[in-house]
């Protein structure tokens, strides 16, 4: 992959500096003729409010950014909050512009606007012709036919007193047999849906709101739940069957505000502002390790390869555009840096 030079990188955020460019310059071409595998998809964020949303691809000796835009000849709107590749599509969720942009997974050609959504967060497809979408500022998901990318019907809920309709919506989701998980926003609760009919099961309070959760190998739901601005928090595993907590691991020191989960095979990754632990999810008691820390980052995203590479997204001051890190996960050194888009966040293998 095209990466730039990583020493004057680290030496100007260990110094604050702002960074201007890299050795290589990025391959801006007005078409794109290769297809976009074997690589690394990275979502740009972009700053709220400023339409400055994208995406990059990262390939073996290729870099391209705003790949939608290129593609399409119009931006892709305000902050991409996530994309689920399903089939040959890839669902662009984008959040502060109420849609999702759905586009051909190989190439990212617009196939369809998906509009009048609430904030949407997440999509995650749950059979063949289904999917569920998370939205922010509403207590409400929508159900999704993903033969014809529509919106077929809403679950919708009341919100407690105490909390106005803006700050009572629902994020992160996880599905297996016929069980559909999802974080609230603004509780600290996992909600469980049948996705048979789209009815409510259980609702599990936890100690704090949900960061991130995933399923391992084993088909375990882990679950980070830690204090929105603090240190304090814990990691669960649970049956997503049973909806038993099998595990409760207390994390005391993990420090900023975006903390996140990511796995290859059985090692479990939990990422904070400067740190990541790491555990094995077939222990039981399962104890997490402090694997790496550098007190000159910020890290904003998380993600393995399946070659078990970590890759780590770097926001700066959520304006200028950010940094992906290539972790290697045996000498715990950071061997590449790549310029990404204004907030970069995720990082999907290809």
């Amino acid at each position: 992959m095209v990466f730039c030079e990583k020493k004057t990188i680290l030496l100007l955020l260990s110094l604050g500096l702002t960074i201007f460019g890299c050795k290589k310059p990025v391959d801006d071409t007005t078409s794109i003729t290769i297809p976009l595998q074997n690589g690394l998809i990275v979502l740009n964020e972009g700053t709220f409010n400023f339409n400055t949303a994208s995406v990059s691809f990262l390939g073996e000796d290729t870099s391209l950014h705003h790949i939608f835009q290129t593609q399409n000849d119009r931006i892709l709107g305000d902050v991409a909050q996530s994309i689920t590749f399903y089939e040959d599509k890839a669902y662009i969720v984008v959040n502060n512009s109420n849609k999702i942009e759905v586009v051909q997974a190989n190439d990212f050609v617009h196939q369809k606007t998906v509009q009048n959504l609430v904030s949407p967060r997440y999509l995650q497809p749950i059979s063949e012709t289904k999917a569920y979408i998370t939205n922010f500022y509403q207590a409400r998901i929508d159900v999704f036919d993903l033969v014809n990318d529509a919106v077929t019907h809403s679950l919708t809920f009341d919100c407690p007193p105490d909390i106005p309709d803006y700050e009572c919506g629902f994020n992160k989701m996880a599905s297996i047999d016929g069980r559909l998980w999802v974080s609230h926003i603004s509780l600290p609760e996992l909600w469980v849906f049948d996705t048979e009919n789209d009815s409510l099961l259980h609702t599990i309070t936890l100690d704090f709101m949900v960061n991130d959760m995933l399923l391992d190998e084993n088909n375990m739901l882990w679950v980070a739940s830690f204090e929105l601005e603090g240190e304090g928090g814990k990691l669960y595993q649970i049956d997503p069957i049973t909806t038993e907590i099998l595990q409760q691991i207390p994390l005391n020191n993990l420090k900023g505000f975006y903390k996140n989960l990511s796995l290859h095979e059985n090692q479990l990754y939990l990422s904070g502002k400067e740190t990541i632990y790491t555990l094995n999810v077939n222990e039981n008691p399962a104890t997490p390790t402090l694997f790496y820390e550098n007190e000159t980052l910020n890290i904003y995203g998380i993600a393995t390869t399946s070659d078990g590479t970590i890759y780590l997204t770097e926001a700066l001051d959520f304006l200028q555009q950010g940094f992906i890190f290539r972790l290697n996960p045996d000498t715990k050194v950071l061997t590449d840096t790549l310029q990404g888009g204004i907030i970069p966040s995720q990082v999907y293998e290809r």
